[in-house]
């Protein structure tokens, strides 16, 4: 079998070797219930074994690549072209017998807050670089909602249901662009028109809600926010 090809630069910071990897630095963050509702959450400033904002459950993979906060960390580097923001929201929008209607409408409440108040914004040396409105912002994850389970399931007996909705299926192409024009995201060896970050530079997302606070109704904690900023990374081989 051929050995997969390598591709290689030199870090702008030390002159290291660092190999391309084709992947996203992702983050997750809680969005509170009403009672802690909160004007803005800032993404990429809580790295790996930090506490989640909410439930202060520490970070692990699941939660963030990013090992340090707000900085890839020596010796990654990183081009970006793009961002996806997706929310997952906890058990607190289950349909049952108990909840009826009433959960539904929570759900829609809540959604319409956390997409059509808010704006999203790239932070970068400290100077802001990319803001669009939150819908504008692809989901990235494929779109499921209905019977949480069937068939003789008790779960599906009790009428459970299971709500979320979608900015756009998970693509490659479906992603916010920092570009005009669309970059040919496969040329390891051309030069992207992306911005690129250095180990050290400082970068975050914010989502703000500039109107009123967000917080929401549904009960229970932990529901979930994820950013993904697309692009290459270049780390240690």
């Amino acid at each position: 079998m051929a050995q997969a090809k390598i591709i290689r630069r030199r870090s702008k910071a030390n002159g290291a070797i660092l190999r391309a990897l084709k992947n996203p630095i992702y983050d997750v963050m809680e969005i509170p219930a009403a009672a802690g509702a909160v004007p803005l959450i800032q993404f990429f400033s809580i790295q790996q074994g930090g506490a989640l904002n909410v439930t202060g459950v520490p970070k692990t993979i699941a939660e963030t690549n990013l090992t340090e906060s707000g900085s890839l960390g020596s010796p990654q580097e990183a081009d970006f072209w793009g961002f996806n923001c997706s929310v997952m929201y906890d058990d607190g929008y289950y349909e049952n017998g108990a909840g009826g209607p009433s959960v539904l409408v929570n759900f829609i409440d809540d959604m319409v807050e956390i997409y059509e108040q808010s704006v999203f914004e790239f932070w970068f040396n400290n100077k802001l670089w990319y803001q669009n409105p939150l819908t504008k912002i692809p989901h990235g994850v494929f779109p499921l909602t209905g019977p949480l389970a069937t068939g003789s399931n008790a779960a599906a007996a009790a009428g459970v249901h299971f709500f979320t909705i979608s900015n756009g299926l998970s693509s490659k192409d479906e992603y916010a662009k920092f570009l005009a024009s669309k970059p040919h995201v496969e040329a390891w060896n051309e030069k992207l028109k992306a911005i690129g970050i250095a180990s050290k530079e400082n970068f975050n997302v914010t989502c703000r809600w500039p109107n009123a606070a967000v917080g929401l109704t549904a009960d229970g904690a932990g529901t979930r926010m994820t950013v993904f900023l697309n692009g290459v990374i270049y780390t240690a081989m």
